[in-house]
């Protein structure tokens, strides 16, 4: 089962990543001027933006962090709640053996094909996966298309499977996948209710929420130089389309609303594939806050093209927006860049990490910090290393930027790999992951300050797992 899912996982993130657009550009823009830039912003209608996750199929509330335990041929919905620090299943029902979809917990499938999140206090999961036939394919045609020919001949990911799991395996993702993109409202003392969105949405970006509506990211056009929004109700399933600026894509938010990212040229960048990569050599990227409920638009900063995905994003710490920078020389591989929207100053904290061999990195494509509290991330991490395996991370405090090495290592894991957050409790408290279990998927969890954890603590405070 281990081979499988990792087989499926990769599968599920290679679809992602070929998903998003690669590189895309606009037109040319004035530039808004600097007193313009420092007025305040309007309210925002509804509540503030906060960050979903499609790619580990769970969710920081702030007061507790939602994730699947998988199972053969479907998945239960967990929390973690910080308060108490237990695992307990999404299920209130007395007697429930969770084997069937009359548990509240119960999703049918494959857990990288659902996004759980919480908005206004209620629970929600999202099944957005890749359709088979919009429910029209039988469970006959799919067996015959999809399993019996793996029964015939089973690769290495089924091994040691019997024949009825394999089947069990493939009729929990035959379900999933012949389910319209349903919004499940979830009851755990009874039954879920659901509503099936619309078809337009189903290959959007699914990344932010405001407590009333869901916000998808589609791209369209020639290299992906159009997007747009889409704003789905979460009270009746309606969509309305938002404009997006040519090549505009969120990153993350920002004072209550989105950061978005996109380029600008001197002229509209071609259609030719080799022309555009080459026009797109010498943009300028352009940061903004955006809400696209209001329109509201206020610039943050403009940086150089540098071809990565964030070109060079990392995160916001007191409204100041921090980039990494690869610098010419040699010696300055891993410069850090201060940005301050409120003047327009630019700083460059350091040239190079001390031993320059750690970079910057941004790997959390979810909602690690709470939702809608007015934080922002403190502290970055550092990845890298000269070692065997060049599996090494410190953190960066962005109070101090003082750099300290974490070494202590996830338990069991085969790989050596540093424990790493999950998510961040409304109080301050890390969420992180402290063993693996055969799989290589998280099997316990800890709590503890970052402070301690950066001060090289051990002293956390270890949640009670769901035994299930």
């Amino acid at each position: 089962m281990k081979k499988l899912a990792a087989v499926l996982l990769a599968g599920v993130l290679l679809l992602s990543a070929c998903g998003a657009a690669p590189d895309t550009a606009p037109s040319a823009t004035p530039t808004p001027d600097p007193a313009a830039a420092a007025e305040p912003t309007p309210e925002p209608q509804n509540g503030e933006f906060y960050a979903l996750n499609g790619f580990d199929a769970a969710f920081n509330s702030g007061d507790a962090y939602y994730v699947f335990s998988r199972r053969l041929g479907y998945c239960l919905l967990l929390k973690i709640d910080y308060a108490t620090a237990a695992q307990t299943i999404c299920c209130e029902i007395p007697g429930c053996t969770h084997d069937t979809e009359d548990c509240p917990a119960y999703f049918p499938g494959e857990d990288s094909y659902y996004i759980p999140f919480t908005a206004e206090g209620q629970l929600y999961v999202l099944n957005k996966p890749v359709y088979l036939g919009e429910g029209t394919l039988t469970w006959e045609e799919y067996y015959e298309q999809s399993v019996a020919p793996q029964l015939a001949n089973p690769d290495a990911s089924f091994s040691g499977m019997t024949q009825q799991e394999i089947e069990n395996f493939y009729h929990g993702l035959w379900q999933q996948m012949t389910t319209p993109m349903r919004l499940y409202t979830v009851n755990p003392a009874g039954s879920n209710t659901y509503l099936d969105l619309p078809k337009e949405c189903r290959k959007d970006m699914i990344n932010f929420c405001d407590g009333s509506s869901l916000y998808t990211m589609s791209t369209v056009g020639s290299q992906n130089q159009n997007t747009e929004i889409h704003r789905i109700a979460l009270a009746d399933g309606s969509v309305e389309t938002l404009p997006l600026e040519p090549t505009e894509q969120w990153k993350d938010v920002y004072d209550g609303a989105l950061l978005t990212m996109r380029y600008i040229t001197d002229a509209p960048l071609p259609e030719d594939w080799e022309q555009y990569m080459a026009a797109i050599q010498s943009a300028t990227v352009e940061f903004d806050r955006y809400d696209p409920r209001t329109g509201e638009r206020r610039k943050l900063a403009e940086r150089p093209y540098d071809g990565s995905y964030n070109n060079g994003y990392y995160g916001t710490h007191n409204g100041k927006l921090y980039f990494g920078e690869w610098g010419t020389d040699e010696n300055s591989r891993n410069r850090l860049i201060e940005c301050n929207p409120a003047d327009g100053s630019t700083v460059t904290v350091w040239d190079t990490t001390p031993d320059n061999t750690l970079s910057p990195i941004y790997y959390d494509w979810g909602n690690s910090l709470p939702p809608c509290d007015h934080s922002t991330e403190r502290w970055i991490w550092l990845s890298g290393g000269n070692g065997s395996s060049g599996n090494e991370s410190a953190l960066l405090d962005l109070e101090t930027f003082a750099i300290t090495p974490v070494t202590t290592k996830i338990k069991n894991d085969t790989a050596g790999w540093i424990i790493y957050r999950r998510a961040q409790a409304s109080d301050g408290r890390w969420l992180i992951v402290t063993e693996n279990d055969s799989n290589g998927y998280p099997s316990a969890y800890a709590l503890i300050a970052p402070e301690a954890l950066a001060a090289g603590s051990t002293d956390w405070t270890p949640v009670t797992m769901w035994q299930g």
